[in-house]
């Protein structure tokens, strides 16, 4: 089955943008794509991966900020470009970029439509899906649990929690939504832009569970994302819920692609949407494996992204048609996957060395992230030279097993080994 790595024997390149490239990095080159990635930290791992592709003109370029591509000339270096990790969120580098390049996924209005969570829970709430009750200023006889959020953060660095209308001062462009009880968790959608009668039109890949900051005793920021495991089997009622919402937000907001949104399930089983992420996730990549083996002919996310925002929108019908077809019998979930970020807690500051590298390299698996093999690796590797301050990011650990048990039991035991490096 040909994917959309080549036209008439070129492989195609994608300019890739956001915080950590990485996993869109090895997304592309599963699907015969040459990467043109530019990140923040331009890890080694990500590195490696683009230094041993073998395809011409793979890059990877570190850029302090997004502001560092307002002006760049982009159009000689891809075919289209792939915003990611809050990427999709500035629109000054959205217009600059899509004036170059075709934007695989939402277009620029439709980003701006989305920036707007109360618009789009508002059009949730006039479609009949219940939503949390979110306002713009909080009255001032408010009672019980609420959250700040700040438009425009990402991964829950802009959420913190308030009980009273008395501590309620705003920084920045925020927003108010009442908490609900329940499990958080997140879902990856596919839209193709057609309508919602069509076979495989919008529907929900999968889900994760969501690990947060506070889930690991952080009090400082706990809504902060630290990692994801999944897929998880959720049920068809819950399936049916995320299939409605993604549809009637796909439909109103023009949504195409790979994107997802976070949703908190509650005791009754009832989905609750409070967040969209109108791109491909940070969870996403935990669905590398199921995509490539799902018998449906796509060979990544990105492979699947694309084909999603094919302007012929009957190309690989079939193949869509298989992979929803797939998701609402409960297939494809062989193998579950997690991820968590670890940060460094300490003391001091952390100088990646030679002898300190060697002991964190000794734990990557050259070949994990392109294989379906049981395991663990690490992932987003430090280089020589780094300096990691207590408190910060120092890479992220991976497993992959049959079951969520058996995935997240094999994470614990690899993050034993990953924090005796900075003891030793």
């Amino acid at each position: 089955m040909v994917g959309v790595g080549q036209v008439n024997g070129e492989p195609k390149k994608i300019v890739l943008i956001g915080a950590s490239a990485r996993p869109l990095i090895a997304s592309c080159l599963r699907a015969g794509c040459v990467p043109v990635a530019f990140d923040f930290f331009a890890d080694w791992d990500a590195r490696r991966l683009v230094e041993s592709a073998d395809c011409v003109g793979a890059s990877l370029t570190k850029i302090d900020g997004y502001g560092d591509l307002i002006g760049r000339e982009m159009a000689g270096l891809g075919d289209a470009a792939i915003l990611a990790g809050g990427a999709e969120l500035r629109a000054e580098l959205v217009v600059a970029v899509g004036r170059q390049l075709p934007l695989l996924g939402a277009r620029a209005g439709a980003l701006a439509a989305v920036a707007d969570p109360i618009e789009w829970l508002q059009v949730l709430c006039d479609a009949g899906v219940r939503v949390p009750e979110s306002v713009r200023e909080l009255p001032a006889d408010s009672r019980g649990d609420w959250l700040v959020k700040q438009r425009g953060a990402c991964g829950g660095s802009g959420v913190r929690a308030i009980e009273r209308q008395s501590e309620a001062v705003l920084l920045g462009d925020c927003y108010y939504q009442k908490r609900i009880c329940g499990e958080s968790l997140s879902a990856v959608f596919v839209s193709r832009g057609l309508s919602n009668d069509s076979a495989g039109g919008t529907f929900s890949l999968g889900c994760t569970r969501q690990w947060l900051a506070g889930d690991f005793g952080d009090r400082v920021r706990p809504f902060t994302y630290r990692g994801s495991v999944g897929p998880i089997v959720v049920g068809e009622s819950v399936n049916q819920q995320l299939d409605r919402i993604a549809n009637v937000l796909a439909d109103a907001f023009s949504l195409v692609g790979v994107w997802g949104g976070d949703f908190v399930l509650d005791a009754d089983g009832q989905v609750w949407p409070v967040d969209l992420n109108p791109r491909i996730t940070a969870s996403a990549e935990l669905f590398e494996t199921a995509v490539a083996s799902s018998g449906s002919g796509f060979r990544s996310v990105v492979d699947l992204h694309w084909s999603a925002c094919d302007s012929e929108r009957g190309a690989r019908a079939e193949e869509f048609a298989k992979l929803a077809k797939e998701r609402s019998v409960g297939c494809g979930i062989e193998i579950c996957e997690a991820k968590r970020i670890v940060f460094f807690d300490g003391p001091g500051v952390w100088e990646i060395d030679q002898a300190s590298f060697k002991r964190l390299s000794r734990l990557y698996v050259a070949d994990f992230f392109q294989s379906n093999q049981v395991g663990v690796s690490i992932a987003d590797i430090p280089q020589v030279g780094d300096r990691i301050e207590a408190g910060r990011p120092l890479l992220t650990v991976r497993s992959r097993a049959k079951t969520e048990a058996a995935a997240v039991a094999l994470l614990e035991e690899l993050l034993v080994v990953v924090k005796a490096c900075w003891r030793e």
